[in-house]
């Protein structure tokens, strides 16, 4: 991996957002898997810091996007099979980035598939940090319809798509806009970033609750937020 600003700077995020929710219970979970560069950051976070509890699951389907909807119309124009990077690829790029396959084979789960078929295998686990980076309106929603009620009180979800100044993937962020706005919980966007990012309130959570039962909790490196219309 190519160590620009750009890629320090999202390593710093990672392992800033890591370093929030190491005390938390659950473990750490990718969707959107990609070429594998957030999830080598992530990987080489917890290795730097010698996690020996957490996991990282990582779903992906690994062909590719699946059908966009009419919310994801835009100049990038996706289509299925769009964005299609090689399991083994990825895990070669793993490996290359940490250099401990024990630890790899140990700490990183792959789960192969489209997310409404995968999903599942987390609802009997807790989450302590979520990165979505799934592109497509409908990919989103199934995500925070599945994942949301799994993180734990005080774990942090983080956008890909939601980002400061610029709307890569309209769709992705008509539907995290949509989740989230009935429940009165404030993005907050990361220094290195600009990505926005959210916390699960620290109250005693089994589920989805009103806007009006739902405690505010202040994040670390607060900025204005920008939502996209």
């Amino acid at each position: 991996m190519n160590l620009d600003a750009v890629t320090v700077g999202r390593f710093r995020h990672f392992h800033d957002l890591y370093l929030q929710t190491r005390d938390i219970e659950g473990d750490i979970v990718e969707c959107g898997v990609g070429p594998g560069r957030s999830l080598a950051m992530l990987a080489l976070a917890l290795k730097l810091e010698g996690e020996t509890r957490k996991r990282i699951w990582a779903f992906d389907s690994f062909e590719g996007l699946p059908d966009p909807t009419p919310e994801d119309a835009s100049v990038r124009n996706p289509k299925r099979g769009q964005l299609m990077y090689r399991l083994d690829s990825v895990r070669e790029l793993i490996q290359e980035t940490v250099r401990d396959p024990q630890f790899v084979s140990s700490r990183v789960q792959f789960i192969k598939g489209f997310f409404q078929d995968t999903l599942d295998v987390m609802q009997t686990r807790r989450i302590a940090l979520l990165h979505l980076d799934v592109d497509l309106y409908a990919s989103y929603k199934s995500c925070l319809d599945s994942l949301y009620q799994r993180v734990t009180p005080g774990g942090i979800i983080t956008f890909d798509e939601y980002v400061r100044g610029q709307i890569k993937f309209p769709g992705g962020v008509r539907a995290i806009v949509e989740f989230f706005k009935d429940r009165g919980l404030e993005f907050e966007r990361d220094h290195y970033t600009s990505n926005y990012f959210v916390r699960v309130p620290a109250t005693e959570y089994d589920g989805p609750k009103p806007a009006s039962e739902i405690t505010r909790k202040p994040l670390a490196r607060a900025g204005a937020v920008e939502t996209p219309a």
